[in-house]
């Protein structure tokens, strides 16, 4: 029988860890929508404003969407810190048998077989920022036994008890679970700062993708314009060669340039398909797809610019004011005060009052077991006389000297009901008890160590905030520069346009009076071209210098509009 039993265990032991495997779960792609499931078909020409873009990034934008959650999962994490002081309820029960070899007088019987029911409930928890525990609990319990020294079977006991643990020192105030509340509260303000900083990156990243596919669409017509000049000249000194009025080697020039200008062409389209994906995946990202074929068409003109007053004390104190990554590293330098504190707490000895106070309570049946030393109905009151051994009523004894060699049983009630009527009454059980503990670590590497460290981290937060102050200096000096020689940049390249342009224009008077040849007017045609890309290049610049400098101010957000709080909010 031991054989078959140790095979079956043995069996069963290795089938379990098979059985406890979860089978491998199926991945399964996720196909984004618009809402009601409709797939958008991204076709055809979309005419944006570049405020629209921004507004169609904030809502649609994949980056945004996941710099939504910082915030949310920094709020769950401060309240999952607050959730440590929320109290518990408790329950507990237990179930005892225990049959005992005796050899003893006292009992009647070789064995004394008790049968124990407990069980427990009650609240405990945390105090907030004291630091202090508290539980107050309910226990009762039933006990059967044979015992022949029990008067009671069934018996039951009660007890309504409320403990403290109440730290004064290490713990006190400046407790784990309290730290960790006002550090997470601090990180949840650090996360919306966070948030505030990305959506400023991200804005612009839509701005500058937007005059990125404006500029583009420019070099692309210019591109496009430049072909059909040279394959017209192309066709013009074919014309003339015919009748003999040019050599073959000029229509060979001439067909260099068409190829050149062909290349170039090429190039251009390729740059504005690039800049049209980089703008719709800012915009409209989660609808774009590999067949997709929508065409973005700016509708804000690049030459429509302001031509700015610049001022760098203003724009830096504006930066002081509002770039949130200041905010974020004043946040983070309260934190490593809190983190001081908490260590220099730390540092102390444990010191912690104790204390408790309750009740108890009894009650029970007669038990059937003979007790030896006399029986009787437990609610009559009856005592043994020590020197002839009789048991009877206390109502018929004397007021003798004998009273004081008696044994006289208290009165319980029989059911469990009854153990608890005597609480909160003068009459109940009371038990309480009050003390203290004291630990005190011997060396404290661990509390010393802790309180350098922070005074270490606190010392590098501040380094950190000044550095950051004096990068901002530099951002804003930098991006008022910037500004400042795009606006410069702009006046410049639209004279040499001009410049270009007359040259160009000359150059062609005289090939139809033939004073030059194809190659020099190609080479006029060239330096128009650059000189069309210089000053798209140099609006292009001014509008992300614009962008530039109104995000180291930290006004990106507010100069285009946006609204923090609505697009916080999970899409």
């Amino acid at each position: 029988m031991a054989r078959h039993l140790l095979a079956a265990l043995l069996t069963l032991g290795l089938a379990l860890p098979a059985l406890s495997e979860d089978p491998p779960e199926a991945v399964e792609a996720e196909v984004t929508t618009l809402p009601g499931g409709v797939q958008p078909d991204l076709r055809g020409e979309l005419a944006l404003s570049l405020h629209d873009a921004i507004a169609m990034g904030i809502e649609n934008n994949l980056d945004v969407e996941i710099v939504r959650h910082d915030p949310l999962i920094a709020e769950q994490e401060h309240r999952i810190a607050h959730g440590i002081h929320d109290p518990s309820l408790y329950g507990t029960f237990d179930y005892a048998s225990r049959e005992t070899p005796v050899a003893s007088a006292l009992q009647a019987s070789d064995r004394l077989v008790e049968r124990e029911t407990t069980g427990s409930g009650g609240v405990s928890g945390l105090i907030p920022k004291l630091g202090w525990t508290y539980d107050l609990g309910f226990t009762g319990r039933r006990i059967t036994t044979t015992s022949s020294i029990s008067e009671l079977s069934p018996e039951y006991n009660s007890a309504l008890t409320a403990k403290f643990t109440a730290p004064i020192l290490k713990g006190f105030l400046w407790g784990q679970a309290w730290t960790q509340v006002k550090i997470t509260g601090l990180g949840d303000e650090i996360a919306q700062q966070q948030f505030r900083q990305q959506l400023m990156d991200i804005v612009g990243g839509i701005e500058n993708a937007y005059w990125d596919l404006a500029a583009q669409k420019e070099n692309r017509t210019v591109a496009n314009k430049s072909l059909e000049t040279s394959r017209a000249l192309l066709g013009q000194t074919n014309a003339q060669y015919e009748v003999g009025v040019v050599s073959r080697v000029e229509v060979t020039e001439s067909e260099a340039g068409v190829a050149d200008r062909e290349f170039r062409q090429i190039g251009a389209e390729n740059l504005y398909l690039t800049a049209q994906d980089t703008l719709i995946d800012s915009v409209l990202g989660p609808y774009l797809s590999p067949s997709s074929d929508l065409k973005i068409v700016p509708t804000d003109k690049p030459e429509a610019y302001t031509t700015f007053k610049l001022d760098r004390e203003e724009s830096a104190r504006k930066a002081f004011e509002k770039r949130p990554e200041l905010e974020i590293a004043r946040r983070q330098l309260a934190q490593s005060r809190i983190s001081l504190k908490f260590a220099r707490n730390q540092r102390l000895p444990q010191l912690d009052l104790v204390g408790s106070y309750g009740y108890h309570g009894l009650a029970g049946g007669t038990n059937p077991t003979p007790p030896i030393f006399g029986g009787g109905d437990p609610q009559v009151a009856t005592v043994t006389d020590l020197t002839t051994g009789s048991v009877v009523p206390v109502s018929v004894l004397d007021t003798t000297p004998q009273e004081q060699r008696v044994r006289q049983p208290v009165q319980v009630g029989r059911r469990f009901s009854s153990a608890d009527d005597d609480y909160f009454s003068a009459d109940g059980a009371k038990q309480w008890t009050g003390g203290a503990r004291l630990t005190i670590p011997l060396g404290n590497r661990a509390g010393r160590g802790g309180v350098s460290k922070a005074e270490l981290e606190l010392r590098k937060a501040r380094t950190s905030l000044r550095r950051l102050e004096q990068q901002i200096v530099i951002d804003v000096r930098k991006s008022v520069r910037n500004l400042q020689s795009a606006q410069l940049g702009i006046e410049a390249a639209e004279r040499r346009q001009v410049a270009a342009e007359e040259q160009h224009r000359a150059e062609q008077i005289r090939l139809e009076h033939g004073e030059s040849t194809p190659f020099d007017v190609l080479q006029r045609e060239e330096d128009l071209v650059e000189a069309q890309s210089q000053k798209i290049g140099a609006l292009q610049i001014y509008h992300s210098s614009v962008a530039g400098l109104d995000r180291a101010q930290g006004t990106i957000l507010e100069d285009r509009g946006v609204v923090v709080e609505e697009a916080l909010p999970l899409r």
